[in-house]
């Protein structure tokens, strides 16, 4: 019997996106307190990503993703001075169900 991980066999779709982040860049930099930030998201059609560009002005957030099936993946840390663009993805088959950024 298959795992839980096993993919479905040949039903015509293309492979899924690995769930959770792909992001760049990675930054390495201390926190800092009162985070700053702006942040852009588009969400597909349909809801099986998300795609961030964010820029952290000062301290450090991150963003998130919740997925219909109630799994919730967070990206890297992001601190000050940098651009970042990431995609949370949740399947198929799962959508996104709500996503932002949370300050630490």
């Amino acid at each position: 019997m298959p795992g839980p991980a096993s993919a479905a066999p040949g039903n015509g779709r293309e492979a899924a996106e690995p769930r959770g982040f792909a992001q760049s860049p990675a930054a390495e930099a201390p926190a800092r307190a009162d985070a700053i930030w702006e942040c852009e998201r588009w969400v597909s059609v349909p809801a099986y990503h998300v795609d961030f560009t964010c820029t952290v002005f000062s301290g450090a957030v991150r963003a998130y993703v919740v997925c219909s099936d109630g799994a919730v993946f967070y990206s890297r840390i992001m601190y000050a001075g940098a651009l970042y663009q990431m995609r949370g993805t949740c399947g198929p088959p799962w959508t996104v169900r709500t996503s932002g950024e949370q300050p630490l």
